[in-house]
């Protein structure tokens, strides 16, 4: 199927004057479950020792007394039976978060007239026995305030565990530690395009089940068997979703000792029984495998990652696809350390309505701001190409720009939403293009526990999407202040 690229006057002009960027994924750890590329850091992290996964935080290194100069470190190392490695820490996070759409849904959805405020708090506990045991522990409250419109799945969640398990370390060799991880957990892997925490809806994702990491020199294999929790918003009222099982493999190796990429290899396996997808009911097997690789050579970065999913749905076959590619320049001696960058993202969609095959991509359990934080289009059924440019203002205040153009991928097929789901069906129109969505964001680093970030979005209604309803643009800003202890 020949899918013409062709652009509204309106987007091009935006095109020539806007050049633009979301920051990529910050490689907090080398060698961790989230490791990405050599970019700059990540508009959700704060400045070590705190992360954005709390359970990813170590203040083993406050057994020294002269390295408590914070106002929190009594309750971030409390030595326990009178051992260093014995240690106990408290932590967590509060979230102010406003939030405004104009035209939600492209003008078919309820409205908010003056937006919402949605409001977040994380607290944990991690105790650690020695270097071979850890139990850990976090409860999470969201709520939404003065909405109007009916909320999303992810805007409330009043009172929750959110994470509880333990850790059971032992070392074969001297260079290799093994670990196994029985409960309910967070998970992230490679830039998060499949398997993310979901951190900036309200309310993050987590799954039930058990992992097992081995980690060296330069490389770490995850293989774990969960199945997600489904949201629920009152108070401890979560459940673990018993039609569904995800499992898989993940593997990540670094590229040399002095390089700053590395390359990731997976597996993931889905199995969900009574799925809704493309008209189609029944019962999904779907298995997914990947590699990605990512480095910085000079002022030169790229992350290149390509994806094949096949299985079954019902009695149809399932085949899907997906490329994204990423690569940027670090003018480091400019003001403002400017990075230049492009990124391509084409995910498959259904090539034929009305037979028992799907041919459309399954993010899994990606990012939800996949496309920037309006988060409006799911990675499905798209060809998705921005450049952008990230700046450096200050040591703690970043900036980013970016624009991105959409089109279907397969005119069978329709839009999808941030949560997988088709909101905008194929209908009759031919039209492949979606629309242009424009962004400015800035994240300011207050202090070593405050993060401000406000983004404004204006998306750009394209002929597929005025030809399947109002079709009317978006106007969209947010704003949050988060502060972790």
């Amino acid at each position: 199927m020949k899918v013409w690229m062709r652009c509204d006057k309106s987007s091009l002009i935006i095109a020539s004057v806007v050049m633009s960027t979301v920051g990529s994924e910050a490689l907090a750890h080398r060698l961790s479950d989230s490791s990405g590329p050599p970019a700059p850091a990540s508009a959700f992290s704060l400045p070590a020792p705190h992360k954005t996964r709390h359970a990813e935080e170590d203040f083993s290194y406050l057994k020294d007394p002269s390295k408590r100069t914070d106002p929190f470190d009594p309750i971030k190392y409390i030595p326990l039976a009178g051992r260093e490695d014995w240690f106990l820490t408290f932590g967590g996070e509060a979230r102010l978060r406003y939030e405004y759409f104009n035209n939600r849904g492209f003008g078919d959805a309820a409205q908010d007239r003056n937006g919402y405020l949605l409001q977040r708090y994380m607290f944990f506990g991690d105790i650690h026995v020695g270097s071979h045991v850890r139990v850990f522990s976090e409860f999470k409250s969201a709520w939404i305030n003065f909405a109007q419109s009916s909320p999303r799945v992810t805007d409330e969640n009043r009172l929750e565990l959110h994470q509880a398990f333990v850790d059971l370390t032992v070392d074969p060799t001297p260079k290799m530690t093994l670990t196994i991880r029985p409960g309910r957990q967070e998970m992230a892997y490679g830039a998060t395009r499949l398997v993310a925490i979901r951190e900036a809806p309200n309310d993050r994702l987590v799954f039930d089940g058990v992992r097992f990491t081995g980690e060296g020199e330069g490389w770490r294999i995850d293989g774990f068997v969960t199945r997600p929790v489904r949201t629920r918003p009152g108070v401890f009222d979560d459940v673990t979703d018993a039609k569904t099982h995800f499992w898989g493999l993940h593997a990540v190796k670094a590229l040399s000792a002095a390089s700053k990429g590395g390359i990731n290899a997976y597996y993931f396996g889905l199995n969900q029984e009574g799925v809704d997808r493309n008209q189609l009911a029944g019962r999904e097997q779907r298995h997914t495998v990947g590699a990605r690789l990512f480095d910085r050579v000079g002022s030169w970065d790229y992350d290149i990652e390509g994806t094949f999913q096949w299985g079954s749905f019902g009695t149809g076959d399932i085949q899907a696809w997906r490329i994204a590619f990423d690569g940027g320049y670090h003018m480091t001696s400019l003001p403002f350390h400017p990075r230049p960058h492009f990124q391509i993202d084409v995910m498959s969609g259904d090539r034929r309505q009305g037979d028992q095959n799907i041919e459309s991509f399954n993010p899994l359990y990606p990012k939800a701001h996949y496309f920037g934080l309006i988060g409006l289009l799911g990675p499905v059924n798209l060809i998705n190409m921005h450049p952008s440019i990230d700046f450096q203002l200050t040591e703690k205040l970043r900036a980013t720009t970016k624009v991105d153009f959409f089109w279907r991928q397969s005119i069978n097929d329709g839009v999808y939403n941030a949560a997988g789901e088709q909101f905008l069906s194929p209908g009759a129109s031919k039209a492949t293009y979606v629309g242009t969505e424009v962004q400015a964001e800035i994240a300011w680093e207050l202090s070593r526990h405050m993060l401000l970030i406000a983004n404004y979005t204006h998306f750009f209604a394209g002929k597929f999407v005025r030809d399947s309803g109002s079709g009317k643009d978006i106007d969209y800003t947010t704003t949050w202040v988060t502060y972790r202890f």
